[in-house]
């Protein structure tokens, strides 16, 4: 047990903060409420007592490749390139021959139509 805070508590705070570390609960609390809400508030993982080290070591890698994937995931390039033109939709930014253009509002949004 934590002093003071539980896990769930933890969980909430970090969840609430909009931090997306992994979060692997390792409790006593072995109740179906106890896991569906710490999964429910954001829990990655809900590991009860008794457990193994080697599982514990398992889950935890499971969960490190699913946050690498997100991670590969959100840095695919999202521009869009048509010859000398380049259009950064995520950055409402137009280049030509690498150069930014400065276009009125109205132009730009004519790029994401």
């Amino acid at each position: 047990m934590l002093p003071k805070k539980d896990g769930i508590d933890v969980c909430k705070t970090v969840r609430t903060n909009k931090n997306l570390v992994p979060i692997l609960m390792l409790t006593a609390k072995n109740d179906e409420f106890d896991r569906v809400l710490g999964l429910e508030l954001g829990a990655d993982d809900y590991m009860t007592k008794p457990f193994s080290p080697r599982e514990v070591v398992a889950r935890v890698k499971a969960i490190l490749r699913r946050s690498q994937f997100v991670k590969e995931v959100e840095e695919i390039d999202d521009d869009i390139t048509i010859g000398s033109i380049r259009i950064r939709p995520d950055y409402f930014e137009v280049y030509k021959h690498n150069e930014l253009l400065e276009l009125t509002p109205k132009e730009l949004n004519s790029c994401f139509i």
